[in-house]
């Protein structure tokens, strides 16, 4: 995260932000904000001045530091904490005050490494939301252990092991959904491919762009009665455990 962040160099290939190397280029970082595991502010200082310092340096002009200050100020709830040093905040408050200064960027691209640890409940509803609201028109990369947390605000799931990164979209919805469908004949292939199984059940994947009522439309129009449909979900547990153990 640090390497696509721009923070360290990488050892080995480039990084590139809409074809800018950042090593060549270290201006193209101004588009990217990173939350790290450690708070990028300073221990001594009140949440006030720490993103007083950082609005200094991401927002150009003295009234539009001072909306992005009032904006993240009310987004976060930070006013009983405003004037209180960053030595004296729990580990959850941090986060709180970290992702304000993220916000205050304004970034194209956004990293984040572990943003839910520590929040209470209210603030982890918000930030769920901020990232969905970010992912409209910014891209979003989010590191997570937390496989439910992970699934419930990614459109794609990618999954690390060893260095060499694996996709698995059929964790997350927006990718085709998989049905489990009862006919009463057999199942016109050129369709929909489906898997065959006892007593005329079958598994058919709906692709992105087709819905499963247009597919059993045409299967019926070919003749084909339908006596049941159910939707199968993912074990995504499951299946992170097979790809991270090497299972079969």
């Amino acid at each position: 995260m640090r390497v696509m962040a721009g923070i360290l160099a990488p050892v080995s290939g480039r990084v590139l932000l809409n074809g800018t190397d950042l090593a060549v280029d270290p201006a193209a970082k101004d588009d990217i904000g990173y939350l790290g595991h450690r708070p990028a502010l300073s221990s001594d200082l009140t949440v006030r001045r720490n993103l007083e310092f950082w609005a200094a340096l991401y927002c150009p002009g003295p009234a539009l530091r001072s909306r992005r200050l009032a904006e993240v100020r009310e987004l976060f709830t930070l006013d009983a904490l405003w004037e209180k040093r960053a030595a004296r905040l729990s580990r959850g408050q941090l986060q709180r005050v970290d992702l304000a200064r993220v916000v205050l960027a304004d970034p194209v691209v956004v990293l984040l490494d572990e943003p839910m640890t520590g929040l209470d409940p209210v603030t982890s509803a918000l930030v769920r939301e901020l990232i969905r609201d970010w992912s409209r028109t910014k891209a979003v990369l989010y590191s997570t252990h937390n496989v439910p947390e992970a699934l419930t605000v990614a459109s794609q799931v990618l999954i690390l092991k060893d260095g060499t990164l694996s996709t698995r979209n059929d964790l997350v919805s927006g990718g085709s959904s998989t049905y489990e469908i009862v006919c009463a004949g057999p199942w016109p292939q050129d369709v929909a491919p489906a898997r065959t199984a006892e007593g005329g059940l079958v598994r058919v994947e709906v692709p992105s762009g087709s819905t499963l009522g247009e597919l059993i439309a045409v299967v019926v129009g070919r003749g084909v009665p339908i006596l049941d449909v159910r939707r199968t979900t993912v074990d995504a547990d499951a299946v992170l455990r097979e790809i991270l153990e090497d299972r079969p």
